[in-house]
């Protein structure tokens, strides 16, 4: 699933933002922690 699709099924969009992300990033870090951004 898209990160835009998720915004839609979870009602983020449109109640809170007008649009979606269209991208993700992601960092991984030598620990192995992830983190993920919306952009």
């Amino acid at each position: 699933m898209s990160a835009a699709d998720a915004f839609k099924k979870h009602g983020v969009v449109p109640d809170v933002v007008p649009n979606g992300p269209s991208k993700l990033v992601k960092a991984v870090f030598d620990s192995g922690v992830e983190v993920g951004f919306l952009l």
